[in-house]
């Protein structure tokens, strides 16, 4: 059987090139470059973003891992949040401790500062004891009132005394004069 290849020459009976004539180089070249170029350079860009990529997927697993191994070593966050909690609590404790210790020295001294204030010219004290918050003040007055006027004047400083109690008033011969010594019961407020 023989096989006529009849489109070449229909090719050129219409004025164009047959399949089987040649090209120039130069023309096959150029065809080439514009063919292959933009080709070469989607297939460059998607190697530098897949690159690029991969960088960033690295650093994110790293840093993943890193997340991990803390976690990991500080164990769960609930025991983490328990931890942060009662180191909290500790703390709060200690500044407690240390605010009361302060803030009684402080009162105690307000309240020193204003007994000598409040203290009448014929009356003085002859002891003053403090017990954490509260303190006991003895002393002498040559008359009743005089005892009640400290007392009562004591009482008005609600900035400092939550509460001011004479707790005993005797009448007693101190070298041919009768004196009355009394006993102040004072709560020093929080």
């Amino acid at each position: 059987m023989i096989k006529i290849n009849l489109a070449n020459s229909l090719i050129a009976k219409s004025g164009g090139k047959s399949v089987g004539s040649s090209i120039e180089p130069k023309q096959l070249i150029v065809k080439l470059a514009l063919l292959v170029l933009p080709l070469v350079g989607v297939i460059l860009w998607e190697k530098k973003s897949l690159s690029d990529k991969n960088i960033q997927l690295e650093s994110i697993q790293a840093t993943s891992n890193a997340l991990t191994k803390t976690l990991e070593s500080h164990g769960s966050i609930d025991d983490m949040v328990r931890n942060v909690n009662l180191q909290k609590k500790d703390l709060d404790d200690k500044f407690n401790v240390i605010r009361q210790i302060f803030g009684l020295r402080s009162q105690k001294l307000q309240t020193l500062f204003s007994l000598q204030d409040k203290i009448a010219p014929k009356t003085w004290l002859t002891q003053v004891m403090f017990h954490g918050k509260t303190a006991t003040i003895t002393g002498y007055a040559t008359t009743i009132d005089e005892v009640s006027a400290f007392s009562q004047s004591l009482g008005d400083m609600q900035e400092l005394f939550s509460s001011v109690n004479t707790t005993s008033t005797n009448s007693e011969k101190i070298n041919g004069g009768d004196f009355f010594k009394f006993e102040i019961f004072i709560k020093l407020k929080e």
